[in-house]
């Protein structure tokens, strides 16, 4: 069974965002865009970089959360200005039993977020 998800609804993601929204507005991201599917809502943040080799672009940063499957989704990826080439970067999924186990999950999240974004 599908669960139509409404972003504006969806606590666990708010609350995400809320906690990392500073930080990453901080590292000079912007908020780029929202959005919902039938069983997931999603953030995306983006700041103009460049890579490791010095190429000029921009990194991606999307959350996602899907109520159904219990899990919780940060991913981000390089898009090349020249050639609009995405090269993915790092990958976070948790899946948890219970809200509780959010609390590690959040800590986790932070450390790697802000690996990811210095």
């Amino acid at each position: 069974m599908r669960v139509l998800v409404d972003r504006r609804r969806d606590g666990l993601l708010r609350g995400v965002v809320d906690r990392f929204r500073p930080e990453l507005e901080g590292c000079e991201f912007e908020l780029a865009g929202r959005g919902n599917s039938t069983d997931h809502s999603w953030v995306q943040f983006r700041r103009e970089t460049r890579d490791p080799t010095g190429r000029d672009g921009t990194l991606v940063l999307t959350m996602a959360h899907g109520p159904t499957e219990r899990a919780l989704l940060v991913d981000s990826y390089f898009v090349d200005s020249l050639l609009s080439i995405e090269t993915p970067t790092r990958k976070f999924l948790h899946r948890y039993g219970a809200e509780s186990d959010l609390a590690g999950l959040l800590r986790e999240l932070m450390s790697s977020i802000r690996d990811w974004t210095h």
